[in-house]
This record gives structure tokens, C-alpha cells and sequence, in this order.
């Protein structure tokens, strides 16, 4: 275990961490194909044949990578939804995010 000694601290006003927000591979070819071409893609498990959409790299239950892109839609089901109703600080704006959201 390393002592407080050993470690590096910097402090400065002037330090930041600019980034922007990622949606990997497999939610920019999502957005990307609903942007350019107005269709819902999904990804479907090779093993299990569950459906994801937005697509994700890998099955939940099965831990295999999936690969396999299909069309779904234009209709749909919604099944599940959350309401957020803790306010937190919107990443985007640093501004409080008013509840419920």
C-alpha cells in the first residue's frame, strides 16, 4: 500500500477534465442510422435470441458478443420506464436538474 508521501496531488484552477459523453460503437450506429435513414436498428443474441434495443456489445444472460443487426419497428411497446425524482447536476449544463425528471 502506497503511503500519502508517494503519492502525486496537483492542484491548480486551471486543471480540467474536458470530455464529452460516449455512446460506444454500438449506440453511435444506432443514432447514426436513425439520423440518416429514419430506422430503428437493435442487435439480437445469437444464443438466446433476446432483442436489445438500443443495441448493446454483449448479452446480459449469455455474455456472448453480439453481432446480428435487424430493422425493428416503426411500432413498438414501451415495457419499463423510470421517474428520477433525485436532482442531481446536469452534466451538459452544471445547472440543477428539476424533479421529477
Amino acid at each position: 500500500m502506497k503511503k500519502r508521501d508517494d503519492l502525486l496531488f496537483l492542484t491548480s484552477p486551471d486543471l480540467g477534465q474536458p470530455f464529452d459523453y460516449s455512446v460506444g460503437l454500438w449506440g453511435s450506429r444506432f443514432f447514426k442510422e436513425l439520423k440518416e435513414n429514419k430506422r430503428f436498428l437493435a442487435v439480437r443474441c445469437a444464443e438466446c435470441k433476446t432483442v436489445y434495443i438500443p443495441p448493446r456489445q454483449v448479452c446480459g444472460p449469455c455474455f456472448k458478443p453480439m453481432n446480428d443487426w435487424l430493422e425493428v419497428g416503426p411500432m413498438g411497446t414501451v415495457v419499463s420506464y423510470t421517474v428520477l425524482r433525485f436532482a442531481f447536476l446536469d452534466p451538459e449544463t452544471g445547472q440543477k436538474k428539476p424533479v421529477p425528471y
